[in-house]
């Protein structure tokens, strides 16, 4: 029994470890895609869109009072044809995403990995 009472607060600091150890590793991660972005060169190509999908992650919480509460956020990704064949799936606003139609083609703007802009070329 002693045994157990001196392993709890060991187990609940491991945890505790890797949670926050998870967490930076995250951010890390995000500010290395974000420096490696802002040092990438903006490429501007003809491009065509190929695909579409979304990413909607649900939530379940609750507030400090206790009530239940759930949440939701949706991620829009576009997937880009460049003049190479090369696809490149860039994530953009759900705004951009609800403009875009499969099959546009136009002037694709983007640096690194962050989307930047469209522009949809016009045919008759």
């Amino acid at each position: 029994m002693e045994f157990l009472f001196m392993s709890v607060p060991i187990i609940v600091s491991i945890i505790f470890i890797i949670v926050l150890a998870t967490m930076f590793l995250r951010l890390g991660m995000a500010l290395f895609t974000w420096f490696k972005n802002e040092r990438s060169p903006l490429c501007t190509t003809p491009a065509r869109v190929v695909a579409k999908r979304t990413d909607t992650s649900f939530y379940h919480h609750h507030t400090a009072q206790g009530v239940p509460m759930n949440s939701s956020s949706t991620s829009y990704y576009v997937t880009f044809e460049l003049d190479n064949n090369q696809r490149l799936e860039l994530k953009v606003a759900g705004r951009v995403y609800g403009q875009l139609v499969e099959g546009d083609h136009g002037t694709l703007q983007y640096k690194g990995t962050r989307f930047v802009d469209f522009s949809r070329t016009m045919t008759n």
